[in-house]
C-alpha cells in the first residue's frame, strides 16, 4: 500500500531498481521456489497449497491525479528550483537521468538549467508521471494486481504474508523513516486495513478502461469491483 508504483525512484534510484525487480523477480519465481530460498515466509503455513504457481501480489496506489497532486505538493517549481541551486539536489537530478538516460531527449545539464530557471518544470513533472505509468504496465505484465485507492493515504505498508511488514508515515523531512515489524497484532491490523482499502479501490483495468471513453474520469466516479 503505497502512493507510487516508483517509489524512491527520484530520491534513489538505485536502490527503486533493485526494489522494483525484487517484486518481478517475486513474480516470475514459484511460491516454491521462494520457499525454498525463504521469502514467502508464510506459506508452509498452508495446507494443500498449490507450490507451483507464481506468488500473489497485490499493489494499492494513489490513483494518478492524486499523486500528480501529491507530487506537485512536494516538488512545487519554487522548491526544485531551490534544490537544484544547491550541490546535494543537483547531484540527485543528475543521478536521477544518468539512471534513465532514456527519459531526456537532450543533456540532463542543460534541461537542469531550464527546470532551474522554471522553464523545464512542467516537463520534470511529466516525466516523472509518464515514468510511473510505464512501471505500472511493466507490473502488469508481470501479472501484479493493482488497485487505485479513492483518497490519499498518509501511510505506507509493505506486507509479506501476513508475517513480517515494513511500514512508514508522511513525513516533512528528507529523510524518510520506515520501521519493520512481526508483531502478530499489529500485523493483524495493518492486513484489515489493507483489505478494507482494496475492497473499496478502483482496479487498474476499470479506471484505464474508463480514462478511455473519457480523458476527464477519476477513481471517485467509478463504481469499484470489491475485494
Amino acid at each position: 500500500m503505497i502512493d507510487v508504483p516508483g517509489y524512491g525512484e527520484y530520491s534513489d534510484p538505485q536502490a527503486f531498481y533493485t526494489y522494483m525487480h525484487a517484486i518481478l523477480d517475486l513474480r516470475h519465481r514459484t511460491v516454491q521456489d521462494n520457499k525454498n530460498a525463504g521469502y514467502c515466509v508464510g506459506k508452509n503455513l498452508e495446507r494443500d497449497a498449490d507450490l507451483t504457481r507464481a506468488p500473489d501480489v497485490r499493489l494499492l496506489l494513489f490513483s494518478p491525479e492524486d499523486r500528480e497532486v501529491v507530487l506537485r505538493r512536494l516538488l512545487t517549481k519554487d522548491v526544485l528550483a531551490k534544490n537544484l541551486v544547491e550541490l546535494t539536489g543537483r547531484a540527485l537530478f543528475m543521478n536521477f537521468f544518468k539512471c534513465n538516460p532514456a527519459l531526456l531527449q537532450e543533456p540532463p545539464e542543460a534541461f537542469l538549467e531550464k527546470v532551474k530557471a522554471g522553464t523545464g518544470y512542467e516537463q520534470f513533472i511529466g516525466i516523472l508521471l509518464a515514468d510511473f505509468e510505464d512501471q505500472e504496465r511493466e507490473l502488469k505484465k508481470a501479472g501484479v494486481e493493482m488497485k487505485y485507492t479513492r483518497e490519499p493515504s498518509i501511510m505506507r505498508v509493505w506486507l509479506q504474508d501476513s508475517a513480517a511488514a515494513a511500514f512508514s508515515f508522511d513525513h516533512s523531512s528528507e529523510t524518510e523513516i520506515a520501521f519493520q515489524t512481526r508483531d502478530p497484532k499489529l500485523l493483524a491490523n495493518f492486513e484489515q486495513i489493507f483489505k478494507q482499502q482494496w475492497g473499496a479501490a478502483v482496479s487498474y483495468a476499470e479506471y484505464w478502461n474508463a480514462k478511455g471513453k473519457n480523458s476527464t474520469a477519476k477513481v471517485n466516479g467509478l463504481k469499484g469491483t470489491g475485494a
